[in-house]
């Protein structure tokens, strides 16, 4: 998750750098729009480039089959692949 760390919730690639493991080499950010947050994955992709970026709005997700991915609900998923 890009929003990691133990200290605050606020700190991009902290102390918590791996999820429940359900995709490999993909980082999640989340309420992306609503939060007006879109840039803070570039942050991340600057340490991680090799990361696939996910950011989900709120009341949206994903249902991944295999190597592709089904966007469902209200709003959008913005994907980053780090050449920005």
């Amino acid at each position: 998750m890009v929003r990691g760390d133990t200290r605050r919730n606020r700190i991009m690639v902290g102390d918590h750098q791996r999820g429940f493991g359900f995709l490999k080499n993909v980082t999640i950010d989340q309420h992306t729009l609503a939060q007006n947050q879109h840039f803070d994955m570039f942050r991340i992709l600057k340490e991680r480039p090799e990361l696939l970026g996910l950011s989900l709005d709120e009341m949206t997700g994903v249902i991944v089959t295999g190597d592709q991915f089904e966007v469902i609900e209200e709003s959008y998923v913005l994907v980053y692949d780090g050449g920005f």
